[in-house]
């Protein structure tokens, strides 16, 4: 029987209440729903569980079995991944690669960020500079040892530097099984951060304002966590404090009765450099709950929103999102028949899993 490995040096979180921690059991599942015959090798956990797991999927001989592997890296380089994030095994998982590479297994690695590449995220600290090292020496071994690179999307391929095909690999969302509530007036929901420049709320409350100076065509629902709430300043609640708005602090399945009575779902990115290459999770969340999007024209959420027909692109101003938003309105009916279809033919988990089998087995591994 042919296996597949899912290697992630790094512990998997019990709880999903990130974009980053979306991928990697979501991934798992997917393989497992693709893969009937294939068995599924899970490693992961500290470098010390790690290793163990490894050792023993080795001596057991089952790595013969494994048709290909399938590994991410994290946020952070993965010498820093145990919980004192420090590099107690530093050479564990280049082992693990030359061992694969030894028995002539396809290895795809998903390449999260490249945010390191940016000085704005960054102090001019030693502690900062240790770290762009490291991610660096990331990705020379990336290069060194993987036959694909995954990547988030197809604009951020300029800003990694392998001599490797790399393909692209936003996130997904799952097949849900829910009740649609029909709402008398149409509700849009931001799930999301509200205190990062990365994120434009104050945007979408300003078109909001436009969008209901005279009567109210919309409602709001928002869904941020408590404490970036309670950071905001008394301008940004008093223009929260509307009667057409709602903020909630939910996540994971809680957050699905607020999906059942929505009608679209808004992912209104800054425009930015680091924006034009970001996919949100939330928008293949947004589409598990057959809800239409409305984004700001960041180039890679614009390319896969509009390929795909799943919804309205608007310029970074408060009148082309308000116009964007009554369009929306208007064609309601449209993406309620056409958002199912897409979605489970297009961007499910599953689907991702599959795109990686053809990727390392039938495109770029002969």
């Amino acid at each position: 029987m042919n296996a597949i490995l899912v290697y992630y040096p790094f512990p998997l979180m019990k709880t999903n209440d990130s974009g980053s921690k979306v991928r990697p059991s979501n991934m798992i599942n997917g393989f497992k729903e693709w893969g009937e015959d294939i068995e599924v090798y899970v490693i992961e956990g500290t470098s010390k569980e790690r290793k163990e797991a490894f050792n023993k999927l080795e001596k057991s001989g089952k790595l013969n079995n494994v048709w290909f592997c399938y590994m991410e890296f994290q946020t952070i380089p993965f010498w820093l991944t145990d919980p004192n994030h420090l590099p107690l095994r530093p050479f564990l998982e280049i082992s693990v690669m030359r061992k694969l590479k030894s028995l002539n297994i396809p290895l795809g690695i998903f390449y999260r960020d490249v945010y390191w590449k940016f000085d704005e995220f960054y102090k001019p600290d030693i502690k900062s500079k240790i770290v762009r090292f490291l991610h660096r020496l990331e990705e020379k071994i990336l290069n060194q040892f993987s036959d694909v690179v995954f990547v988030p999307s197809e604009e951020i391929k300029e800003y990694v530097n392998v001599d490797k095909p790399m393909y692209s690999l936003p996130p997904a969302g799952e097949i849900k099984s829910f009740i649609k509530t029909k709402s008398h007036i149409p509700n849009g929901i931001y799930v999301g951060g509200i205190t990062s420049k990365q994120y434009a709320l104050s945007l979408l409350l300003s078109a909001y304002e436009l969008l209901n100076e005279k009567n109210i065509k919309s409602q709001l629902t928002i869904i941020c966590r408590s404490f970036e709430y309670n950071k905001l300043s008394s301008y940004m609640r008093k223009k929260l404090d509307k009667p057409y708005i709602s903020v909630h602090h939910a996540s994971g399945e809680d957050l699905n009765s607020f999906y059942q009575h929505a009608d679209f779902g808004f992912v209104p990115l800054s425009k930015s450099t680091y924006g034009d290459f970001a996919v949100a999770v939330k928008i293949f969340e947004y589409l598990s709950f057959h809800l239409p999007i409305i984004a700001t024209d960041c180039k890679a959420q614009s390319r896969i929103i509009k390929a795909d027909r799943i919804g309205i692109i608007a310029e970074h101003t408060p009148e082309s999102l308000k116009a964007a938003i009554e369009q929306m309105i208007e064609q309601k009916s449209y993406y309620a028949m056409e958002i199912p279809k897409v979605f489970e033919q297009k961007h499910t988990w599953k689907r991702r899993a599959e795109e990686v089998k053809l990727a390392l087995i039938d495109k770029y591994i002969e």
